[in-house]
């Protein structure tokens, strides 16, 4: 063919495909994708329909609901979570090869009257399973309802790179396959299209007049056969080694530079390599936690009052997830998979941050649970070890995985009003009788930094002890009142030995030759720990009366060590390591000016993610029910904190 009618060729194809553009699909056209413009027997186009995304229609004027630039937003989002956790984007492969119409199709808009939305029939269903809170924290085991379709990912070869050939000279779309990342302007996704100008083909070279636009992600570099058609010698890509080994996986890098620091602010971060990144290496499981975390991330990053887990796909990974992780007989035995019970653990150890970095509510104890009877198991493992011999002698990554299962038991059980797990462990760890273990003395030679929870979360043994000691009184406490049986003499004297091992003086810090950030950040931690649990304890001991003189100084001390977070760089970092303290404080403080100093002290790590932003709203309803109350009732605290779920860590 002349060279004049291959150029009239390309540019009809090229107005071909401004024109189809154009003229797609609203779905198409925000993925910024050409659109087949085929019908289903549902009236929704080929290619979403093959992509189980929901089509939402044809026409030429947008509807008022596209026209809302943040819904727009929003839907390719979703669209990216959607292709991303069906292993439809480079990189984020799923768990099997099996073909898409076995997916649940991705709701983009709810609305009773679309005639494009693909009909119950003709697609699978979602779950009964959702992340509302409907299961209190009763007894028993806890399962979640799964959802049957587990996701998976699809084989790259059913989606196959033509060369640049058929890509000048096809009239066809291009592979809808190639899922490269939309545009942020969501005003250029439904703004039609001009059709190109064809201009004078160049003198510089083949390479000048390549139709870039209609190019694979990066297919030009990968394709030999491209650089010969060019006459060019082909150079085999270059890559810039990525961070452990983790290919093109943009959740999996984000995880690594930046997410595992925010899980634990105040842990030592060289070790992160060996403890999380290794193992994450040769374990899908742990990448899927990984996932579902940065999933979790980006969604409330975005709007940091949207819950991530009840998002359709973010379920749809997190239930994923807990298939792979476990299975549930009849609901009372959970049955674990040929996994190592390790990987089992830290998975769990994620998804529970994972529940954090969404404001800290939902169904996060089914996992909890999983963490720490795994725990407990590698502590007792060996009935004639005690369990700090257990711990000392532990792997690096195994006294990880404990120390945080042992303090989210220890903070959970403040939501969930029940004893720890780990009650009697605290008992023989960090009982002030346990000598070389608390850190009562931080100069004595046998204490052991391998039994230490301060340098991890920032918290001294002792307090661990007392905050665990705390919560086991107070449900002593309820259940001798409804049984009519409470003995004040024993309230006061137990309450009087936790008490006693609080008021002890507690170790100056260590003096050396260069300051330390992070030893620093630490003890300003466990002054605001140990200021929290006096108050917590006084809290049981007297009633959440917020006029008693104990509960006044206590609620002044803990706000003097909160009010020190604004003059260190690490100020948010600590606020959402904190949040219990601040939380207990608000919820008992007298006065606007307390309050607007708990208030300032929240707003630190009010961002994305994290649950300083509904502690911060919990605590407004708090105030507004005192406001209408008796002076003379007790802050029902407690009470809201269970109601919501919310765990404190």
């Amino acid at each position: 063919m002349p060279p004049a009618a291959k150029q009239k060729r390309a540019a009809a194809d090229r107005a071909k495909g401004a024109s189809r553009a154009k003229s797609g699909c609203y779905t198409c056209r925000i993925r910024r994708k050409k659109c087949d413009e085929e019908l289903d027997p549902d009236g929704a186009c080929k290619t979403c329909s093959r992509l189980r995304l929901q089509c939402l229609g044809f026409g030429t004027k947008r509807p008022d609901y596209l026209r809302d630039n943040d819904k727009v937003n929003e839907m390719r989002d979703k669209i990216k979570l959607h292709l991303a956790t069906n292993g439809m984007i480079k990189g984020h492969a799923g768990a099997s090869s099996r073909a898409m119409d076995d997916r649940p199709v991705c709701m983009l808009h709810e609305s009773p009257n679309s005639e494009f939305t693909p009909s119950p029939e003709s697609s699978p269903q979602s779950p009964a399973y959702s992340l509302n809170d409907d299961d209190g924290f009763s007894g028993g085991e806890y399962t979640l309802g799964l959802h049957r379709h587990a996701l998976s990912s699809v084989r790259d070869d059913k989606y196959p790179m033509p060369n640049l050939t058929q890509r000048q000279s096809s009239t066809s779309a291009p592979p809808t396959s190639s899922f490269d990342d939309p545009p942020t302007s969501s005003s250029a996704l439904m703004a039609p299209s001009p059709a190109p100008v064809e201009c004078k083909k160049s003198t510089f070279g083949q390479l000048y007049n390549i139709n870039f636009s209609t190019w694979g992600e990066d297919s030009y570099l990968t394709d030999p056969t491209t650089f010969g058609e060019l006459g060019l010698s082909y150079m085999p890509q270059m890559t810039i080694p990525t961070p452990f080994g983790f290919g093109n996986d943009e959740f999996i890098h984000k995880y690594c530079s930046r997410l595992a620091k925010a899980q634990f602010l105040l842990a030592d971060q060289s070790k992160f390599a060996d403890i999380l990144f290794s193992p994450m290496q040769c374990s899908e499981l742990l990448k899927k936690a990984a996932r579902l975390l940065s999933m979790v991330d980006d969604s409330r990053t975005r709007d940091p009052t949207r819950r991530a887990l009840s998002l359709t796909d973010v379920k749809l990974h997190h239930d994923a997830l807990w298939r792979e992780a476990s299975e549930n007989n009849g609901g009372e035995v959970m049955l674990w998979n040929q996994k190592t019970p390790e990987e089992i653990a830290t998975a769990a150890m994620i998804t529970v941050s994972a529940y954090l970095f969404d404001g800290g509510r939902g169904r996060w104890k089914p996992w909890l649970t999983v963490l720490c009877k795994w725990a407990h198991d590698a502590l007792y493992s060996d009935l004639q070890t005690p369990p700090a011999l257990a711990l000392i002698k532990c792997t690096e990554r195994g006294r990880f995985l404990i120390k945080t299962a042992m303090w989210f038991d220890v903070l959970a059980s403040v939501t969930t009003q029940k004893s720890p797990i780990f009650f009697d462990t605290f008992r023989e760890l960090f009982g002030p009788t346990e000598s070389g273990i608390s850190e009562l003395d931080m100069q004595e030679p046998h204490t052991d930094s391998r039994l230490s929870m301060l340098e991890l979360m920032g918290c001294e043994n002792s307090v661990v002890w007392a905050l665990s000691e705390t919560t086991c009184l107070a449900e002593w406490k309820t259940k001798a009142e409804r049984a009519g049986q409470l003995s004040t003499k024993d309230l006061v004297a137990r309450a009087t030995a936790i008490e006693t091992v609080l008021a002890q003086p507690r170790p100056a810090p260590p003096f050396g030759l260069t300051f330390d950030p992070a030893a620093h950040d630490r003890q300003l931690t466990a002054d605001i720990f140990h200021a929290a649990a006096r108050l917590y304890l006084h809290t049981v001991l007297h009633g959440a009366h917020p006029r008693v003189p104990d509960i006044q100084h206590a609620v002044r001390a803990t706000l003097d060590a909160l009010r020190r977070v604004h003059d260190v760089a690490a100020g948010p970092n600590i606020v959402r390591n904190t949040v219990f303290a601040a939380f207990i404080a608000g919820a008992l403080a007298d006065g606007d000016a307390a309050r607007a100093e708990v208030r300032g002290v929240l707003e630190l790590g009010v961002g994305g993610t994290g649950n300083c932003r509904p502690i911060k709203d919990l605590l407004q309803t708090i105030w507004t029910e005192r406001a209408a109350a008796s002076p003379s009732n007790p802050v029902p605290w407690r009470e809201r904190l269970a109601e919501e779920r919310m765990l404190l860590v």
